[in-house]
């Protein structure tokens, strides 16, 4: 949920069918996307889930087979947490490696259900277009429709930012998808067989 942090400038947190998430199109306008050009927002299972609540396989097959996504990861157990200086503050006993999650795809990459690029290059979202979004509002990553833009005028510079998380959107993401790696990986095949899944 967007933080207490929101101030008269931000925009007004919108409900589209029922999906929560803030739309500014003047603003990001203003801006030229500066966001979406750098790096494609992380998708949440929610994203895909069906009306029953559950993730809805076909829909995801759909999606990650459409070759306008991919499939990245975070390196390491998410969970994991560090303080300003590098110490681990939290000792997990049951560490997981990476954990996958779909975001949408670069621009002018090969195509290829794998993201592997590190570190990215800023060729931004392949949604990104010079008026804005390819997708409409409802079919936006969660990471996407959670980012709050804004212009912080004491700076005279765009400050746009997932308010009010405490992990940053990758993190978030691989967070969100640990329960449904198998699904993920099941799909995956599906779309690539013979893949690295």
């Amino acid at each position: 949920m967007i933080g207490s942090k929101v101030s008269a400038y931000l925009p007004i947190l919108q409900h589209v069918s029922g999906i929560a998430g803030v739309e500014c199109p003047d603003l990001c306008a203003r801006c030229g996307g500066g966001c979406c050009q750098w790096v494609p927002g992380a998708s949440s299972p929610s994203d895909f889930f069906s009306d029953d609540g559950k993730l809805d396989r076909d829909l995801l097959l759909e999606v990650l087979g459409s070759g306008d996504w991919v499939i990245a990861h975070w390196g390491g157990d998410p969970r994991k947490v560090w303080d300003d200086e590098g110490e681990e503050l939290i000792d997990l006993d049951d560490q997981v490696g990476s954990v996958y999650y779909p975001r949408p795809q670069f621009k002018n990459r090969s195509k290829g259900l794998y993201e592997d690029r590190w570190p990215w290059d800023g060729n931004g979202c392949d949604f990104l277009t010079e008026t804005g979004c390819k997708l409409t509002f409802e079919k936006r990553p969660y990471g996407c429709r959670t980012l709050v833009p804004r212009w912080d005028p004491k700076e005279q510079d765009f400050d746009c930012s997932h308010e009010g998380e405490e992990v940053g959107e990758n993190q978030r993401a691989a967070l969100s998808w640990m329960d449904y790696q198998d699904e993920l990986f099941e799909v995956a095949r599906a779309v690539e067989p013979g893949g690295r899944w």
